[in-house]
């Protein structure tokens, strides 16, 4: 679809003037001299702009593009690296990781980079919604792009306030006086979420159900309304998310992919279950791919990985056996063999001790090294924590350093189950409706895992659910917003420690230090840049 391959378009260029417009928004001293020599172009581009559909539908493209970079969603698997199933795999110094150690600051580079990179699409789309109105082309056409630009604003809002709380809410881009003088305040987040169902309730009316195949990966009717659900489900609203959810399942427009592990791979791209994601290239070399795979795959990867996360022994532990027992109490567990028999979806999302990649095998023991064996540095780095990523990453030759094809997951028909599970248990309990929804996901052919049985109790229901949502959605970077809108976030164990051997998983060691989480960890800090040029800026509670 065209957003893919957004910056290689020459009519792009002269939407990279006009959204560098965004040190208007953000107004920090490291911009303002860049926005100031590029005024002249910007006016350039105002007078020779924004005149057909096509400039149009670039603009909107322009927003599809700023959810590419690794700052905004384009390494969104990463929030799990905060939870108790995977790590960064790089040590404390690392800018990811210092978020779950006890000396997360104000100049934290990740809550710069997300704070940055969000308010980039929300400024790219107030700038479509300013433009595309007064714009003479097919009024059709004109909704629809409206309605994307704003299920993206949404989407960009949504997760500023997952990330920040409060936030500075613009609907309409600030001028250049207002940003040499910035006098913005933070926006309750109850104000600036109506924003968020605004617009997605909006674009729902204005998108379609699908589009034609050459725009595959825009938004639809049904993504905006997920979108909303998944607000709904956060914000306790469990009767509106049931109903939103509902919808989208009686809607039979998506089913679960037959194939789990296949499901994540770019040769499925656009397949039965995906809702929304985020489009790669697929023409390696050209800048438009992802660079997920790099930071998430091995040195036998093809895009010869840095393996910066690793899943833990906890993830492992989610994992039921085939009888649907946990594997401590089923008599399906063998120590010796500690893998076997386990739910499918472990080896379709782990690459575990004892299972090939590429033909490769992976060990944790230092003596087996050589061609037969993945490149895996345990000796030198400590802070590995003994498994490997498998999910979405390619299997082939395919994946480039850092511009590989595979597209990145936001929304998809297994997630929206589970979420209506979740919703529906809260409303009326465990109704038939909850059973079918998560059992539909357990028996996803060639998982098959078996069905819950009837006879649960609300409560019994909601930690099921929970579990499921896991093992089922694990490293995808959901989790992280799981454990903080259930509150359990700065309870759960953290600890990183790894498997003694590659058989022995029952006895374990210590491969990082504690991670903390302090309760005010629930919101990041505002960047100290910004708080530095607006006094009226404040910073979130607990941050020196």
């Amino acid at each position: 679809m065209p957003p893919s391959n957004v910056l290689t378009d020459p009519t792009m260029k002269k939407i990279k003037h006009i959204v560098s417009g965004l040190c208007l928004l953000l107004a920090t001293t490291a911009c303002e001299k860049d926005f100031l020599e590029t005024v002249s172009s910007n006016q350039i581009a105002e007078k020779t702009f924004w005149k057909t559909e096509a400039d149009a539908t670039q603009a909107v493209n322009g927003i599809y593009n700023a959810l590419l970079h690794e700052d905004s969603f384009g390494m969104f698997m990463f929030n799990d690296i905060l939870t108790p199933i995977a790590a960064h795999t790089q040590g404390q110094g690392n800018y990811t990781n210092a978020l779950t150690f006890p000396n997360v600051s104000t100049t934290n580079d990740l809550a710069a980079r997300r704070w940055r990179a969000l308010y980039r699409g929300v400024y790219r789309a107030n700038l479509a919604l300013e433009r595309i109105p007064g714009m003479s082309i097919n009024e059709n056409i004109k909704s629809r792009l409206m309605g994307e630009a704003q299920f993206l604003r949404a989407l960009n809002y949504f997760y500023l306030v997952q990330f920040f709380g409060d936030v500075p809410l613009f609907i309409t881009n600030p001028g250049i006086e207002e940003a040499q003088t910035p006098q913005m305040t933070r926006t309750p987040a109850a104000e600036v979420k109506a924003q968020v169902y605004k617009d997605l309730e909006e674009a729902y009316a204005a998108l379609p159900v699908t589009y034609p195949k050459a725009d595959a990966g825009r938004a639809t009717k049904y993504a905006a309304l997920a979108l909303k659900g998944r607000a709904q489900l956060y914000d306790e609203n469990f009767a509106g998310a049931a109903q939103s959810f509902k919808e989208i399942i009686d809607s039979k427009a998506y089913a679960l992919f037959p194939d789990y592990f296949g499901l994540f791979n770019y040769r499925n791209e656009n397949n039965s279950e995906v809702i929304f994601d985020i489009q790669y290239s697929n023409v390696t070399g050209t800048g438009t791919g992802n660079v997920f795979e790099r930071y998430l795959g091995s040195r036998e990867a093809s895009s010869n990985g840095w393996t910066w996360m690793g899943p833990t022994v906890n993830l492992i532990d989610a994992y039921e056996m085939k009888d649907g027992l946990p594997y401590d109490k089923s008599p399906l567990f063998n120590p010796a063999k500690p893998y076997d028999n386990r739910d499918p979806r472990m080896d379709m999302t782990v690459i575990r001790p004892g299972a090939t990649f590429r033909d490769k095998i992976f060990s944790l023991n230092a003596a087996n090294t050589g061609a037969a064996y993945i490149r895996y540095d345990q000796r030198s780095n400590a802070n590995r924590p003994g498994y490997l990523v498998r999910k979405a990453l390619s299997d082939d030759a395919t994946g480039a350093t850092l511009d590989s094809p595979t597209n990145l997951i936001l929304i998809r028909y297994g997630d929206v189950l589970l979420m209506y599970a979740e919703a529906q248990n809260e409303v009326a309990g465990p109704d038939a409706s909850v059973y079918a929804a998560i059992n539909e996901v357990r028996r996803r052919p060639g998982v098959a895992m078996p069905v819950i049985a009837a006879g649960k109790t609300k409560d019994e229901m909601r930690e099921i659910i929970r579990h499921e949502r896991v093992v089922e959605m694990a490293l995808e970077g959901h989790y992280f917003f799981d454990l903080k809108r259930w509150e359990l976030w700065d309870k759960v164990d953290l600890r990183v420690r790894r498997p003694a051997s590659d058989t022995d998983i029952i006895n374990r060691v210590d491969a990082q230090m504690n991670r903390v989480v302090f309760p005010h960890y629930y919101v990041l800090p505002i960047p100290q840049g910004d708080v530095d040029n607006n006094p009226l800026l404040e910073q979130n509670p607990g941050y020196l």
